[in-house]
């Protein structure tokens, strides 16, 4: 199935929005450990991220769904895409 390239942009943006997430979790775990600025900035920063992204996701769904994708397929494309990027996840400490 080819999706075209702004499918595919959206795609890769939900995969930025698994690693904000992940990335979020260790951060306030961090945070809440040592009460260093920077954590916490690096958290807002995240927790910013992640609002950003969620707004793509649903972005990426209103698309699928215009390009005919059933709601149910489309909702699947988005977890599937989500889950598949927790791997790849890193955060610089």
């Amino acid at each position: 199935m080819t999706l075209g390239f702004r499918v595919e942009f959206l795609l890769n943006l939900l995969k930025d929005l698994a690693r904000a997430v992940f990335g979020e979790r260790a951060t306030r775990s961090m945070e809440s450990f040592s009460g260093s600025k920077d954590i916490r900035a690096a958290a807002e920063a995240l927790n910013l991220k992640q609002r950003e992204l969620e707004d793509q996701r649903r972005e990426l769904r209103a698309l699928l769904l215009a390009q005919g994708v059933s709601p149910d397929g489309a909702c699947c494309v988005v977890e599937a895409v989500t889950r598949s990027s927790h791997k790849t996840s890193t955060i610089p400490f």
